[in-house]
């Protein structure tokens, strides 16, 4: 039996042939049509990408050149309503100088006088008149210039720097602490058990200092006065925030030492009373054997003669800052102690 190929090679290659010129016929239609010699990204995928990021900048120099041509059209408006304003301000002064005429009638200084309230209402009505888009150009209340002040909400204003009383035995929390002026630091608590120890003879290689800082941050609110107390290894300052009474309490840590024969080891802890702004930086050498309690290191330092703290400084902060009715302009603020 025969077999027989129902297939016309001819024809399917004249019919691949045809599709194909119709894709290249549409696809030339389409730059005809557009202009463009790419239109998708099958055409070029790279100068797609070229092309489209200049035309972002081409899009962004177009929109700038309106907003130029806007901004011209507003100061236009304001150029002419200052033309007009300009007009009646040299007639002001035409008609203050016509005044002086001692040849004029009461009656006729009078209507002289009655044209300069008129002229003046007017140059009112023209400012409150002019806008561009909503937009008040010379009256009171102008959003198009908007001038920041360093005067706001939440500035801090010092005239005199917080710092801690270290001249003063009456605030000797300050005075013994390292770095201030008494002639002892630290806590004494080998030989005589008191919080202030002079020199080697009292504290020896068991010594435990602090030092105080302050949080610039905190400097509006933390001038004041202040006392430690505790119960436990809990240790308490108290003092006046923001015009309030208030403490705070945090947990003292024991200063513990090595086995016994060792040598001697040193904790250092920060006492942060965040509230305040005040850190107390305790450090404790203690010798081999010798363990001292954070509820004892609370006790000394609250029990002691010098347990008080002072920190000296003028400070304030801008809490609201509000102006209505007032005409544009610059304005100061002056400070004058009166006690």
């Amino acid at each position: 039996m025969p077999t027989v190929i129902n297939t016309n090679l001819a024809s399917l290659f004249a019919q691949n042939s045809l599709s194909n010129a119709q894709n290249n016929l549409a696809q030339s239609v389409q730059r005809l049509s557009s202009g463009l010699r790419i239109n998708s990204a099958k055409d070029d995928a790279a100068g797609l990408s070229i092309s489209q990021n200049m035309q972002s900048q081409i899009n962004g120099t177009n929109q700038s050149i309106r907003n130029l041509s806007d901004a011209t059209n507003l100061l236009q408006v304001a150029d002419s309503s200052l033309s007009t304003v300009q007009d009646m301000l040299l007639r002001l002064k035409q008609l203050a100088t016509q005044g002086y005429d001692g040849s004029l009638s009461t009656s006729q200084k009078l209507n002289i006088v009655q044209e300069m309230k008129d002229l003046n209402n007017e140059i009112n009505a023209t400012a409150a008149r002019t806008a561009f888009n909503g937009i008040k150009l010379l009256s009171s209340g102008s959003s198009v210039d908007l001038n920041n002040s360093d005067i706001k909400t939440g500035t801090a204003i010092t005239t005199t720097a917080p710092s801690i009383t270290q001249n003063s035995t009456t605030y000797g929390l300050g005075y013994y602490a390292t770095g201030g002026t008494g002639a002892a630091t630290g806590l004494n608590d080998v030989s005589t058990g008191l919080l202030l120890g002079v020199g080697s003879a009292a504290g020896g290689s068991t010594a435990s200092t602090y030092s105080l800082t302050l949080d610039p941050a905190m400097a509006p609110k933390i001038a004041g006065n202040f006392t430690l107390s505790s119960n436990g290894s809990a240790l308490t300052l108290t003092g006046t925030l923001n015009g309030l009474a208030a403490s705070q309490t945090v947990t003292v840590q024991d200063a513990l030492s090595n086995s016994t024969g060792g040598t001697a080891k040193t904790t250092q802890q920060t006492l942060d009373f965040s509230n305040f702004g005040i850190k107390l930086n305790l450090s404790s050498t203690r010798a081999a054997g010798d363990t001292l309690t954070g509820s004892t290191i609370a006790t000394k330092l609250a029990t002691s003669a010098y347990r008080d703290l002072q920190v000296n400084g003028v400070n304030g902060e801008i809490t609201d800052v509000r102006l209505s009715g007032v005409a544009p302009g610059t304005y100061s603020l002056v400070y004058n102690e009166t006690g």
